[in-house]
């Protein structure tokens, strides 16, 4: 489905400003990350408040760097910043050890070590396949679901009581209902009207029945003070740091290709540079969460599940998500506005995002031919990433090991990350094979798919290769020496496929591409296969090796 308003649109402010309001009110519900560090360092109420503005400026200022898409920073999607749990666990060990200055020199940290991955991407890629950042926003998305449903039910803090369960109940019917059977104008907002109708009810409750009934903070008047902290660094948990930057970039980098495939209809495989851009953008942005004395900043996956469900992924709404966060975390008591959103209200809001998410990182892990090692890749990491909370209490790690694998999500992108190199061991990128023309063109489609199969190659490459193959089987056929062998050399980089083929006997039709119809039924046969080659293949070039001897050389972009 073609989106109404693409990456580079400009929808009217009627469309813009609801965006706008459904994405900010998404990543404002991760304030609560900031927050729990916060009192884990002993804060008090004024000093939390103040802490969770320079936070909210954090966000904003990654949102537009994210969004900026120019000149190499930020990837020019619709990908607002928010806080993740990522680096929950350590975050909350140094902030009782060390206090919130040891927080900010961990986001620097962090943010350095996202920006030095971001620009050795192009050479450590093969390490972090397709499949992998797939099955990164899967987890995201199970998480997301996860934290929802355990904000509407109370297994994240407090057990609400019935009234809050029931506005939960209602914000989760409301958003599915407008989603799914509202007007076609309206179903764009969902999860907007999900929002303000459980904040809405929350409030009459309130009116109706006093605390007793809902429980509403108390707004404390803080605003940004600049520095609050200042940045301080330890060495005990520099590899959990270091371990957290990695599985950011990761997740950015899931984050980006998601927000791409959701983004553009015709999306085939991952954009290397808008990754790499994408990923510096959310290391500078930690940086300058670190240089602000607040935690590290990620990607909000809840807006790509979000684009997903409107089909609004114009960037332009992340410019204007950015400005609101700014103007909030600059405004007296704007934090504390948004920490008043009901627990419950927002998990129902990530509920539904997180379904998306889902399905998008399903489609991503599709995208590949799965051979063994990919399939036990994923599939082992998914276990160990699902059963994390019963497994971490069993095993006796060393506490620094611990603190880093504190996180399903750290956890299951360590094993995935461990398995995928360990498994890379004995993959050849080169296959060759010797065919006879008795074999047939069947031969060479099964050996293709084997290939393929081997390198977790994209199913769309793998059969236009096959398609080439048979073409040239066919033209083999016309024009080889019958009894000899051709040899058949493919290398496959994560780009492209290169064919190198050679055969005994004589050279391809030289004149045009295009078959005559006064040809000889055998003539026609070749040039036909030959025209067929050059359509399968973006770069076909022929040669001779000698009087008996010919080479063809072809390339398959993977795009």
């Amino acid at each position: 489905m073609a989106k109404p308003y693409g990456i580079d649109s400009t929808p009217p402010f009627r469309v813009l400003f609801p965006e706008a309001l459904q994405h900010f009110g998404l990543a404002a519900v991760t304030l609560v990350v900031p927050r729990i560090v916060a009192e884990a360092a002993g804060a008090d109420s004024l000093f939390i408040e103040r802490y969770l503005s320079l936070a909210m400026l954090a966000v904003g200022i990654t949102t537009l760097l994210q969004a900026w898409g120019r000149h190499g920073i930020g990837s020019g999607y619709l990908l607002p910043a928010c806080y993740s749990g990522i680096y929950l666990a350590p975050a909350l060990a140094l902030a009782s050890q060390h206090g919130l200055p040891a927080i900010a020199g961990f986001a620097i940290v962090a943010g350095i070590t996202e920006m030095t991955l971001s620009v050795a991407l192009r050479r450590i890629r093969s390490f972090f396949p397709s499949e992998l950042i797939g099955f990164v926003v899967f987890m995201i998305g199970i998480g997301w679901g996860t934290l929802g449903l355990k904000l509407m039910t109370g297994l994240a803090g407090r057990t609400p009581g019935s009234a809050e369960a029931a506005l939960a109940g209602l914000t989760l019917a409301v958003t599915l209902a407008i989603s799914l059977w509202g007007p076609r104008t309206l179903r764009p907002l969902a999860v907007l009207v999900g929002l303000v109708t459980g904040c809405l009810a929350t409030g009459i409750a309130f009116l109706a029945g006093g605390e007793a009934a809902v429980g509403i903070p108390k707004l404390v008047a803080g605003g940004a003070i600049w520095p609050l902290v200042r940045p301080d660094f330890h060495s005990s948990l520099l590899p959990a740091f270091i371990v957290g930057g990695i599985a950011s970039f990761i997740r950015a980098s899931g984050d980006i290709v998601a927000s791409h495939q959701v983004s553009d209809v015709n999306w085939k495989r991952a954009h290397v540079g808008r990754i790499s851009a994408g990923t510096l953008a959310g290391g500078l942005g930690s940086i300058v969460a670190g240089l602000l004395g607040v935690m590290p900043v990620d990607t909000s996956s809840g807006s790509v599940g979000l684009v997903a469900a409107s089909g609004v992924a114009s960037r332009r709404i992340a410019l204007g998500v950015g400005l609101l966060w700014i103007v909030l975390g600059l405004w007296p008591s704007g934090s504390a506005w948004l920490l008043a959103i009901p627990p419950g209200v927002a998990g129902a809001a990530l509920c539904f995002t997180g379904a998306f998410v889902i399905r998008t990182g399903t489609n991503m892990m599709t995208q590949r031919l799965l051979d063994n090692r990919r399939a036990l890749t994923i599939g082992f990491a998914l276990m160990v990433g699902l059963s994390f909370e019963q497994l971490l209490p069993a095993l006796h790690l060393p506490p620094g090991v611990r603190t880093a694998l504190d996180s399903s999500l750290l956890t299951a992108v360590a094993v995935a990350l461990l398995l995928n190199a360990v498994f890379r061991i004995g993959i050849r990128r080169s296959m060759e094979r010797e065919w006879q023309v008795s074999e047939g063109p069947l031969a060479l489609r099964e050996t293709m798919d084997h290939w393929g199969r081997q390198w977790g190659a994209r199913a769309d490459l793998v059969r236009r290769a096959q398609d080439f193959l048979e073409e040239f089987a066919q033209a083999a056929a016309l024009i080889s020496t019958p009894g000899k062998a051709a040899s058949i050399r493919a290398t496959y980089d994560e780009v492209s496929l290169r064919f190198d083929l050679r055969w005994h006997g004589s050279a391809v039709a030289k004149a045009g591409t295009t078959p005559s119809l006064d040809d000889a039924d055998e003539s026609l046969d070749h040039s036909l296969a030959v025209a067929l080659m050059r359509h399968r293949a973006d770069h076909l070039s022929f040669d001779s090796l000698g009087p008996d001897t010919q080479r063809a050389v072809a390339t398959l972009d993977d795009h």
